[in-house]
Order: structure tokens, then sequence, then C-alpha cells
């Protein structure tokens, strides 16, 4: 792997150096609640890379809630592309959210969250 999640409260600049993230815990959500979780890329690459960003899992009605956005304002959508990472810097914040759209939703579940070299 040629890059890691990196912890957005980290204040380095090199990606070397970043604390890794392993997962997200959004814990307990309610019906209607939304959850936003920032992260951040590092590019462990030695040349410049562009990142794809996807969501799968089992549970449809916890994936489809599931999106991704640059800048955490009105652009949302259920995949990201993160263009020009320089070779070992990390990227400003990136945002996952999840939100819970009726009580279906409630019940236990995860997802995956897929980043790819492109």
């Amino acid at each position: 792997m040629t890059f890691k999640l990196v912890d957005p409260d980290y204040n380095g600049m090199d990606a070397l150096g970043g604390d890794a993230i392993t997962d997200f815990d959004f814990g307990p959500i309610l019906w209607l609640q939304e959850i936003i979780t920032p992260f951040r890329i590092g590019n462990l690459n030695a040349t410049e890379t562009d990142f794809y960003i996807t969501t799968s899992g089992v549970n449809s009605t916890i994936i489809t809630e599931v999106d991704y956005s640059l800048d955490n304002k009105a652009t949302w959508g259920s995949s990201m592309t993160v263009s020009g990472v320089q070779p070992n810097s990390i990227t400003q914040n990136l945002y996952c959210r999840y939100t819970n759209p009726s009580d279906a939703a409630t019940c236990s579940g995860s997802f995956l969250i897929h980043i790819e070299e492109v």
C-alpha cells in the first residue's frame, strides 16, 4: 500500500510521519441523524498520485447513505476523486458523512471505504 489514512489532527507535513487511522467509529446513530468524520490521505508514493474513494458493504441501506466531500459544504457524492497529491504529502481534510434516513437503518452494520490509486 502506498498511502495511509492520516488523523486530521496531525500537524506535520510529511505522510511518513503522519498518525495513521485504521477505522471510523460512527458509534450509535439515531433516526435522521447525520455524522461527519474528517480524514486525510498521506501519499507514500515517490510520484504525484490521484486517489478514488468509494464505499461497499453488505447492508445496502447503510452504504447508500455514505457520502464524501472535499470541502464539507454542499458538494457531497457517493464517490470522490482527490487529484494531484504530491509525494510524501498529506491532503487537506476530506470528509465522510453517514446520514440515517429511516428507522430501518438503525440496526448495526458496517461499510468499507475503498481507496484506489488512479
